[in-house]
């Protein structure tokens, strides 16, 4: 079941958040920042982001109820976004991965941005997240050729935004 999330899913999200991203970002995150990670502070986080933002957050329930995933979207943050969505975070617990999950979470995420009004979608993914971009690509998103640098813990990486019209 995916629904809209609610204040008191916080703890589940953040614990989703923090685990996927020692799984997916192993070897490409520096180590240091992956085990500094909390799950009470990004909890802590959530909860207030939950209270407050306008922005849509959904959850994603396997059939025992519990959640295994989450997205969370809104306007572009980009300079160049106007009128544009976008899919801020998508994230599913890695032992939910490949099992279609990740593929109806971020259907329904596209109809509510498509909801919003907004005739394109964008989002941002590591470069080096070869699993996650292929994932993107067979959803019929496509490298913009917009990229930007972070950095994580003292070490750049790059970041590719992708694209898909649905309108």
């Amino acid at each position: 079941m995916i629904r809209e999330a609610q204040r008191e899913d916080a703890c589940d999200i953040a614990r989703i958040h923090v685990s996927t991203w020692r799984d997916a970002y192993d070897g490409i995150v520096p180590a240091s920042y992956l085990n500094g990670l909390s799950v009470k502070k990004r909890q802590e986080r959530w909860e207030s982001m939950l209270s407050e933002s306008t922005d849509g957050t959904l959850v994603i329930e396997n059939d025992r109820n519990r959640i295994i995933g989450w997205s969370s979207f809104g306007p572009s943050r980009d300079d160049d976004g106007r009128n544009t969505g976008e899919l801020y975070a998508i994230y599913l617990q890695s032992d939910c991965w490949g099992k279609g999950y990740g593929r109806s979470l971020m259907k329904s995420s596209e109809d509510l941005i498509i909801g919003m009004g907004f005739p394109s979608i964008t989002l941002w993914v590591l470069e080096l997240n070869g699993q996650t971009r292929r994932f993107y690509e067979k959803l019929g998103y496509q490298n913009d050729e917009t990229e930007k640098q972070i950095e994580i813990d003292g070490v750049g990486l790059k970041e590719f935004r992708y694209r898909k019209s649905v309108q």
